[in-house]
């Protein structure tokens, strides 16, 4: 991915003013390991850790500084350990306004950007339950590119509702979520980032109105031509 010493340098600025910004004590420099970048991780990973527990016990905080989280977010280089900073502001704003800043961030935003914003989708969009594994296995949103993550809850019974809210979420945004990730894919000098995105590419130009067929015309021939920037299997026809 774009590469990480470059993503750490961007992102532990962000981290520190958000330090200030929640009150929190500057952290006690660390025994240095030898290695800058191993280093700069795991700074970055405390760090993150303290907002991220401040922001889950700070709603009124996050309110206030809800740009500040996302313009972190947007920059963070872990797609597991983001989830720390977005579970907060999903839990402040509602998932349809953090799931717009990350799209605006994913359409507009730098090449750092953009890869943080997609490694964000996952977490700030809602997650479809099932009860059980025939309703998993019934239900057509499940398989399709950037749809709900899914998960499966054997013996309890959830909401209607919530699962509702999820599929009315992903059926307005999946067109402007696959369009996203098309231009992120096409846009991308970095072999590694093209493989993320392409993770939750399509490549059928059914998926996509007829006139960005010419874009996944062009997404298909990299995908062909420069296999190493596609992850294999991913590849629909």
């Amino acid at each position: 991915m774009t590469g990480l010493a470059e993503r750490l340098k961007l992102f532990e600025p962000l981290l520190d003013e958000l330090t200030a910004e929640f009150h929190l004590e500057t952290m006690e420099p660390m025994e240095p390991g030898g290695d800058p970048v191993s280093d700069a991780y795991h700074r970055c990973e405390v760090k993150r850790h303290r907002i991220g527990k401040a922001c889950a016990s700070d709603r009124g905080a996050v309110l206030d500084h809800a740009d500040e989280i996302m313009h972190a977010i947007s920059h963070d280089h872990c797609p597991s350990g983001n989830r720390q900073l977005i579970e907060p502001l999903v839990s402040a704003l509602g998932a349809r306004q953090v799931m717009e800043r990350v799209l605006v961030c994913m359409e507009r935003g730098s090449a750092a950007e953009r890869l943080g914003a997609a490694m964000a989708w996952y977490w700030a969009s809602p997650t479809l339950q099932y009860s059980t594994l025939g309703e998993l296995q019934d239900d057509p949103e499940r398989s399709q590119p950037g749809a709900v993550k899914h998960s499966l809850v054997p013996g309890e019974m959830t909401p209607s509702g919530k699962n509702a809210d999820a599929r009315m979420f992903m059926r307005e945004f999946r067109p402007r979520i696959r369009t996203a990730y098309l231009r992120a894919f096409l846009a991308s000098e970095d072999p590694s980032d093209c493989r993320y995105f392409s993770q939750f590419l399509s490549l059928s130009p059914d998926d996509y109105p007829v006139e960005l067929h010419p874009e996944v015309e062009a997404a298909r021939q990299i995908a062909e031509q420069h296999p190493e920037r596609f992850k294999q299997g991913n590849h629909r026809g």
